[in-house]
């Protein structure tokens, strides 16, 4: 029997046709605009022309016979797209335009519509990256690639970033074996042997996130928004050979810095440079590291920073704005309505008078004499200063009062000297004593107290430097005591020699005294 022949397939038969003899069919299934605009269309169709046919039918009479016109089913796009280059007079309104002629019209308009929009396959980002890295290597920059394809300059690097995958991966995602949301993670490192290292690690496991390769990949780097990667910058971090790994696919807070070696080091120079310069400003020592341990500042004592005094001038100008601020807001509680001019000048005022009690604060150059400085960074990168520490042997000399030396005071003084150093309640414990065993209480309740006669204290925030001139400069009207009581400050003694002095002894200052540590 003989076999039945295979009926071949006649394609449709492509005619240049005059755009003006083309319409726009409403039988197109396209509705809604997605992707690329029109405006964008006509301007690739004006750099490369067209590319692809319009499918077009002819339009019937009554009789139906061909009337020279044909309507665009599939391809209404490009259509409309030609049209606007006509509208701009780049296109003449009859230019042949390529089209495939569907006369035998065996399926509907809506059909051929249909099938040209489903059956385009958008091409793979695989294939995406291989074109622009062709057109990379043409020359062509992402700017440039982006403004051809209309797509971001961020997406063209994004497709050129996976060149830093290792090729077996990319076969892998070729083959879908490896997700897309994979090859991005592993797209911040370009040590190819590192990323096969990472997914022969996580290949047979649960653990494949991306946020997990990401981790592995970087699990030797310091992070863009550490502490210490702040301080130094990524400017400096580069120019001195630094790498910093970037994630093109997802938030990566600036990145990772690669070397971390390197950067210490460079945190180190920094802080070293840092701390030099706060130093030569007048302070004993300076120490500086990334972070000291806890209790680093035990058995110091603090002094702080004060505002700077005020002069008789700026006093008479406070004042005078206190009194204007309070009477103008005094009067104004009164008022019935709101006044925005009263209320601007009770705000004028307001920061006037806020201006002067913020003042700057300072150390006296004798604090900065005795005292020190820790130098770290802070949690945001930034310098932290802790000033004013006082080390203990750096601490003003002070003796406690013996017995015998509160026993050439008077009583008054001895009881002044107990409610100074322990308060009014310790003082009324002793004030019905005999003076020898008021003496020898005293001295029990001073002991480990740190007082000493004013004329003989070493402020903590006013360290004198010369004791002996402030205890010959202040003389007693006291009656005298015997030559013993040379020893005691003149309003102190119950009698003093007048030309007796006391000096206070500061230990002199040690050798510079700079750390720079983790």
């Amino acid at each position: 029997m003989a076999k039945n022949a295979i009926q071949k397939i006649a394609m449709n038969a492509a005619e240049n046709i005059p755009y003006d003899k083309l319409m726009l069919s409403q039988k197109n299934v396209r509705r809604i605009k997605d992707g690329v605009s029109i405006e964008q269309l006509a301007e690739d169709i004006g750099r490369r022309k067209l590319i692809q046919s319009l499918n077009v039918r002819p339009v019937l009479d009554g009789e139906g016979e061909e009337t020279g016109m044909f309507e665009v089913p599939a391809g209404g796009r490009r259509y409309l797209a030609l049209g606007i280059l006509i509208k701009q007079k780049r296109l003449a309104k009859n230019e042949p335009i390529p089209c495939i002629v569907n006369r035998k019209q065996e399926t509907s308009a809506e059909e051929d519509s249909l099938a040209e929009n489903l059956r385009r396959a958008d091409l793979h980002p695989l294939d995406q990256f291989r074109a622009f890295k062709t057109l990379s290597d043409q020359g062509l920059d992402p700017e440039e690639i982006g403004a051809r394809f209309f797509v971001s300059p961020a997406t063209v690097r994004q497709r050129l970033r996976l060149a830093s995958v290792s090729p077996r991966l990319l076969g892998l995602y070729e083959k879908d074996e490896i997700r897309l949301e994979q090859i991005m993670a592993f797209s911040i490192s370009d040590d190819h042997a590192r990323q096969e290292q990472v997914w022969e690690r996580i290949g047979s496991s649960h653990m494949q996130e991306p946020y997990y390769i990401r981790r592995l990949l970087t699990e030797t780097t310091v992070r863009a928004d550490d502490r210490r990667a702040v301080y130094v910058g990524a400017e400096a971090y580069e120019a001195a050979g630094g790498v910093i790994l970037r994630d093109l696919f997802e938030q990566d807070s600036g990145g990772w810095f690669q070397d971390a070696a390197l950067l210490e080091q460079l945190v180190f120079d920094r802080l070293t440079a840092d701390a030099e310069a706060i130093r030569a400003k007048g302070w004993k020592w300076v120490e500086a590291a990334i972070s000291f341990p806890y209790g680093h500042t035990s058995g110091m004592q603090r002094i702080y920073a004060e505002a700077q005094e005020l002069s008789a001038e700026e006093i008479e100008r406070y004042d005078a704005l206190k009194a204007e601020y309070d009477k103008l807001d005094a009067d104004y509680a009164h008022a019935e309505d709101a006044d925005e001019a009263i209320e601007a000048k009770l705000d004028q005022l307001g920061a006037e008078l806020d201006a002067i009690d913020d003042r700057p604060q300072s150390y006296h150059p004798a604090q900065k004499a005795i005292a020190g400085v820790f130098v770290t960074l802070a949690a945001n990168g930034k310098l932290q200063v802790d000033a004013g520490f006082v080390r203990s042997e750096d601490e003003p000399r002070t003796e406690t009062p013996t017995v015998e030396f509160l026993g050439r005071l008077t009583k008054a003084r001895i009881l002044q000297a107990v409610r100074e150093a322990r308060g009014a309640d310790s003082a009324q414990l002793i004030d019905h004593m005999k003076k020898d065993i008021m003496a020898r209480e005293a001295a029990r309740l001073l002991e480990g107290s740190n007082w000493l006669p004013e004329p003989l204290r070493l402020e903590v925030d006013e360290v004198a430097t010369d004791a002996g001139d402030a205890v010959a400069g202040d003389m007693s009207d006291e009656a005298a005591l015997d030559g013993d009581a040379a020893e005691l400050p003149a309003f102190l003694a119950d009698d003093a020699d007048p030309s007796s002095e006391e000096p206070v002894t500061i230990d002199g200052d040690e050798a510079d005294h700079l750390q720079a540590a983790e």
